[in-house]
């Protein structure tokens, strides 16, 4: 059993793709998406193999102490587990185009209400909960997005009222899971005057159909024209949209006989550790990295802080 665990944010500096291969859709490479709900996810995998790196990087390539809490390479992993379980990466704030202010950052209540449970679940006191929400209207944290009373999304409107129960989400989002770095104070200010909650269907409907396609191709160096068969599509996440992983430790598993043993940790060191490679740091997460895709801000989240919330 797992004894500690904490919540790590994932704010998208640029679009992401987290893709799952060829299809034969109308996208030729989407990104990974949850079966039931159709909402972008970065599966677990892939965050844990970041993660990794950044752990690989920050400890000066500490190979035995990677080793314990990742788990020992392909080539040696039935030796020992790792002391980790990273989940998917789940999408808790999405960014639509608005009418009024440029754009929002939409959310529903079922991805408030998971947010929550895994909250609870790590130990993580939550000073809010969901709102409930009928099918026809929108909660606002601040009038600022609303035209008489209206909120523009894309080519749809929405009957919505500002709400403070919005507003307290809101704050609690920019305080804990945005990145604590000072040039960030903009984007957090910003966030709390344009979160919206909708409804979930809407929001799924968003989440399904206002990622970002863009066409590439390959141009042929002689003709200067697109090469046979090299012109495709591809799915991003936007930029500017916050997932959330849930990381669970327990204490290391690394056999303790020899001298190159790994270190012996605890759950809580681990969890320490962690957030000491991961908070406030900088990943690159799926394809295209050569053309600045899946710059990805962190910001680690435990109960061991004594402010509301545990922000680290």
């Amino acid at each position: 059993m797992y004894q500690q665990a904490m919540i790590l944010s994932l704010y998208a500096e640029t679009p992401v793709h987290a893709g799952t291969g060829a299809t034969p859709g109308i996208v030729d490479l989407p990104i990974q998406r949850e079966r039931h709900t159709q909402y972008p996810i970065i599966q677990g995998s892939g965050v844990k193999g970041v993660l990794r790196d950044l752990a690989a990087m920050q400890s000066q390539n500490n190979a035995r102490l990677i080793d314990s809490i990742f788990g020992p390479d392909s080539q040696r992993a039935s030796e020992y587990a790792a002391a980790i379980s990273v989940s998917d990466a789940r999408i808790l704030c999405f960014p639509v185009r608005s009418l009024q202010n440029v754009f929002v950052w939409a959310t529903a209540p079922f991805a408030l209400a998971r947010l929550q449970r895994d909250a609870i679940n790590s130990g993580i006191p939550l000073p809010w909960t969901p709102p409930q929400l009928d099918n026809n209207t929108a909660l606002v944290a601040s009038d600022a997005v609303l035209i008489n009373n209206t909120l523009i999304l894309e080519e749809f409107s929405f009957q919505a009222q500002s709400s403070s129960a919005a507003a307290a989400i809101a704050q609690w989002i920019a305080e804990h899971l945005f990145p604590a770095d000072d040039h960030y104070q903009f984007w957090k200010d910003t966030f709390t005057k344009r979160f919206v909650i909708l409804p979930e269907d809407v929001f799924r409907d968003f989440v399904q159909h206002s990622t970002e396609i863009v066409s590439r191709t390959k141009l042929d160096d002689t003709t200067k024209t697109v090469q046979q068969g090299a012109l495709w599509t591809e799915e991003y996440l936007p930029s500017d949209s916050l997932l959330y992983s849930t990381i669970l430790a327990t204490q290391t598993r690394a056999p303790q006989n020899g001298e190159n043993a790994p270190p012996q940790l605890d759950a809580q060191l681990v969890i320490n550790q962690l957030k000491q490679w991961f908070n406030n740091q900088r990943i690159q997460i799926g394809g295209n990295a050569t053309i600045g895709r899946g710059i990805v801000a962190l910001r680690t989240l435990t109960a061991s802080s004594n402010n509301a919330g545990g922000a680290q």
